[in-house]
């Protein structure tokens, strides 16, 4: 990767504070790496046509059906869908299967979405900190962006003082933080996992 030509937007780069460096180089790293990938996974999609798309729709939404019962659903016997769905897990199109609870059934209704600024994003304390979230339960999705924070992270749990107990005490407790910025979800509006796979080129 060291002898990868710099990218278009590396000027950016240079406009930018030196406190804001590592998150900007590792952003363009990243952008570089994937488009070196790139190749590589638009050979993976060919291999997806229309059924194929039909039943990863169909596993996306309701992965607790049956082999018999999605082959029905999209015309095939039960042998070849479940050939296809076997040859989509090893391509890595299937990443696992899961069960999605109802957090507000289970009093789990208080979520935030907090914006997290590290004290310095230098490339281990990025490492650091993205390990020590893995540990917390509460934290449902990390997101590294752009812009004047590091992170962007989903929090889930029981009420106010569950979560001021979780800032104070793991976020603002970690000597990485500099800054978290809370925003409390009124209403969700849109929630769901499955993927657009109508956007696929190949499977329209």
């Amino acid at each position: 990767m060291d002898n990868l030509p710099a990218p278009r937007n590396w000027k950016i780069i240079r406009q930018k504070s030196r406190k804001s460096l590592p998150i900007l180089r590792r952003f363009c790293y990243n952008g570089a790496k994937h488009a070196l990938l790139s190749k590589e996974f638009r050979k993976l999609a060919q291999e997806i046509d229309s059924v194929d798309a039909k039943i990863l729709d169909i596993i996306q939404r309701d992965a607790g059906l049956s082999v018999a019962e999605i082959a029905d659903r999209v015309g095939l016997s039960s042998s070849p869908c479940w050939r296809r769905i076997k040859r989509m897990e090893e391509a890595g199109f299937i990443r696992g299967r899961v069960t999605i609870l109802d957090n507000f059934a289970l009093g789990l209704n208080f979520e935030v979405i907090a914006s997290v600024k590290l004290a310095l994003p230098n490339r281990e304390n990025l490492q650091a900190f993205e390990d020590m979230v893995l540990a917390w339960p509460e934290v449902t999705e990390v997101m590294t962006v752009t812009g004047q924070v590091d992170y962007m992270i989903h929090v889930v749990t029981t009420d106010m003082h569950a979560y001021d107990n979780f800032l104070r005490d793991k976020l603002l407790g970690s000597a990485l933080v500099s800054d978290v910025q809370s925003r409390i979800v009124i209403r969700v509006a849109k929630r769901t996992t499955a993927l657009p796979l109508d956007l696929v080129e190949n499977v329209k």
